[in-house]
């Protein structure tokens, strides 16, 4: 007769899906991968180096929001020399051009980038500029010699600085009557990501992409409001879903001219195998299923 425990751990077992991911060819150990997000990202990224897989993340900290995220990535995706070249512009000029339009916040003598993490901060403003003017350029080379692209997404919920009217990556610990929180919603989650993905077909072609929801609970928020974040974030994902025919629910996959997009709702216990690709074809965006 067995005894409690062997009966206990039987009963997980039947509770728990079991399901065969196949692995997937652009996460393999010969590819070079970015990622970049909310913290989840950087458990990811250490997976990855466990697995001798060439990877890089989160240069300006976390960023939870995907209008903060992905605007910082078209940002340095300006700075790809392969742009850079088609616009026929010296890598001074373009340097120097991104330094005089960052954004900082000068608050009791500190300089701040809302858009960047905390460590983004500094009582010299042309040292802070210079920083992130610096981590932009070696980020830019390392989307450059990546094959895939992981982009995490962490929450629906966003703050805006009333002083300067920006969407914040990062609130600095500044003085909370500054924000205002609001959340995004389904269908504006949905179009920002099929902007940057149309962005991304003209100015970073043949790049592998892979979007996901984090499974990290921002409980600060509450129970309730991080279930309703979690839900726009993953339902917006779900919409560019549909426009692909019988695609199931928490993956899709796209190819619009060079570009290969992959989105998925990642789980933790998943990260071992990563995300699976069905076969797919495309034209003219649309996409189906094989």
């Amino acid at each position: 007769m067995e005894n409690s425990t062997t009966h206990s751990n039987r009963m997980k077992e039947k509770l728990q899906p079991h399901f065969f991911i196949k692995p997937l060819e652009i996460l393999e150990a010969n590819k070079s991968i970015f990622l970049m997000g909310s913290c989840f990202s950087d458990a990811m990224l250490s997976r990855f180096h466990q697995r001798n897989i060439s990877a890089n993340s989160n240069p300006f900290g976390t960023i939870y929001h995907p209008i903060p995220l992905l605007n910082e990535l078209k940002k340095i995706i300006e700075l790809i020399p392969q742009k850079i070249g088609a616009q026929k512009h010296s890598q001074e000029t373009i340097s120097s051009d991104y330094k005089a339009n960052i954004e900082v916040f000068e608050f009791n003598s500190i300089y701040h980038s809302l858009q960047h993490a905390f460590k983004f901060s500094n009582p010299n403003k042309s040292e802070l500029l210079q920083l992130i003017s610096n981590t932009r350029e070696i980020t830019a080379k390392q989307i450059e010699t990546a094959s895939t692209i992981i982009i995490n997404l962490g929450t629906a919920w966003y703050y805006q600085h009333i002083p300067t009217h920006s969407i914040v990556g990062n609130c600095h610990k500044l003085p909370g009557q500054q924000f205002l929180k609001k959340c995004s919603t389904v269908g504006e989650i949905k179009q920002l990501l099929q902007d940057f993905l149309q962005y991304c077909t003209v100015n970073l072609p043949n790049k592998h992409w892979i979007f996901t929801v984090s499974p990290v609970r921002h409980i600060r928020d509450g129970i309730s409001q991080n279930l309703q974040s979690k839900f726009t974030v993953s339902s917006g994902e779900f919409i560019l879903c549909r426009i692909c025919k019988n695609s199931p629910i928490n993956f899709l996959a796209l190819q619009t001219d060079n570009t290969n997009v992959s989105t998925a709702i990642s789980n933790p216990k998943a990260l071992n195998c990563m995300i699976q690709a069905k076969s797919f074809s495309s034209q003219n965006t649309m996409c189906t299923f094989s």
